[in-house]
């Protein structure tokens, strides 16, 4: 088997930037630049880009990064607690940090004056509280989802360059 002049540069451009490189990319995905595929979830032809076959475990699905962040694979779980479970690829759900909030109840109850006149006097923390404010919880507020300020870009996977097959 001989090499030939496409061998060559494949190997050279697989040095530079080897396949499974992930970038991101500012712009439509209409016209991407040979040889970077979208990470939509999509199939992809593994007889053009065997590399990226192989690499994805003799798997043709791309990975489908569309609205996620990335996150660095932590298999020591220092920074990442679930890091020691975790694969690369793999998705992690969303998730608040366990926190609790703390807030002073107070409750108002109508006493009674001499000469028969009321007066609304503020009870804080007391059993009769307690029991009058069993089951409230604070106002639901914010978004549909809890993230960071970001920008929206293509996740693209270079999938080598692609193979041409030869007739003889």
């Amino acid at each position: 088997m001989s090499i030939t002049a496409q061998d060559s540069t494949t190997a050279i451009i697989n040095q530079m930037v080897p396949v499974g490189t992930i970038v991101t990319f500012a712009f439509a995905a209409t016209n991407l630049p040979p040889g970077w595929l979208l990470c939509d979830g999509s199939n992809f032809n593994n007889n053009t880009y065997p590399d990226l076959y192989q690499l994805l475990g003799n798997s043709n699905v791309l990975p489908d990064l569309r609205g996620y962040f990335l996150r660095g694979l932590d298999p020591t779980g220092n920074i990442d607690p679930d890091g020691k479970s975790r694969s690369l690829l793999s998705v992690q759900a969303d998730a608040l940090k366990q926190h609790q909030h703390t807030y002073n109840r107070t409750a108002w109850f109508w006493n009674e004056c001499e000469g028969g006149g009321g007066y609304l006097t503020p009870k804080v923390q007391g059993t009769d509280v307690d029991n009058f404010m069993t089951g409230q919880a604070t106002s639901e507020t914010g978004d549909a989802e809890t993230r960071p300020k970001n920008v929206a870009v293509n996740y693209l996977i270079f999938a080598g360059i692609p193979r041409m097959r030869t007739t003889t």
